[in-house]
């Protein structure tokens, strides 16, 4: 009975740190700034000129709770994989060397985008697609709060990122936080609708692998192309790259 106390214990905090911390205040100040408050001022920058409406957005935050509740259940298992040894990370940063934990979250960012095109041209496959991932294409002009509006299936896919991390690669916990910031910024940024980057910008040789806001909110309008997450870089590998409006065929 102690034991599943502790872990109600442990689920409880976890889900409402998760709840508020990575979705409801980022996701509302991002919907405040860019949706209320600056909405007629930016509107020139918004990739579609509509904006989601309120049942939408019921629905967007219907579905993110469910999703990050699952999230904290896999929390609690990695918790206690994390103080009983079983995981790579490490609290010192002279365990590894300076450079290693500077060079970590991009090697986190690398291997998370990855994971994350491949994992996401398995969800849009014909017989997959329904079961995983049809929720979140059901925001085809998506808002900050549907970042996380993932059937159950798709929750455990996305999480699957950490568990991957914690018993693979050495990683410290500020490195871990770093990655989780970025993260939920690009995250925040490609739902928000708003690209704030010019097109010479995104053209340029230096930023042109970067993903933009146009590309992910073109796949949220398009399902055949844009598959990537931080980067282009898998998307121009497989020729699932869009650009202009034109779709590739895959």
């Amino acid at each position: 009975m102690s034991a599943i106390f502790l872990f109600l214990k442990y689920y409880t905090a976890i889900f409402f740190l998760l709840l508020f911390g990575y979705y409801l205040i980022p996701a509302g100040l991002w919907y405040y700034l860019f949706f209320i408050t600056k909405r007629e001022k930016w509107k020139h920058m918004r990739v579609q000129k509509k904006f989601p409406s309120v049942n939408q957005i019921k629905r967007e935050i219907k579905y993110s709770v469910l999703s990050v509740a699952i999230f904290s259940f896999m929390s609690v298992l990695l918790y206690y994989c994390i103080i009983n040894g079983l995981t790579k990370i490490y609290f010192q940063i002279s365990d590894h060397s300076t450079l290693y934990f500077i060079l970590s979250p991009l090697i986190i960012i690398l291997i998370h985008d990855t994971l994350f095109y491949w994992s996401h041209r398995f969800m849009h496959m014909k017989k997959v697609f329904k079961y995983f991932h049809l929720v979140h294409h059901k925001s085809a002009n998506p808002s900050p709060f549907s970042i996380y509006a993932f059937q159950p299936g798709e929750a455990f896919i996305e999480y699957s990122i950490y568990p991957l991390i914690f018993f693979l690669l050495p990683v410290h916990p500020l490195a871990l936080m770093l990655f989780m910031l970025y993260n939920v910024f690009v995250n925040l940024a490609g739902h928000g609708g708003f690209e704030f980057m010019p097109e010479r910008f995104r053209k340029h040789r230096i930023f042109r692998w970067q993903n933009s806001v146009t590309n992910h909110d073109m796949h949220h309008t398009n399902v055949k192309c844009n598959y990537g997450f931080y980067f282009i870089f898998w998307d121009k590998m497989m020729n699932t790259l869009a650009d202009n409006n034109t779709v590739p065929e895959n």
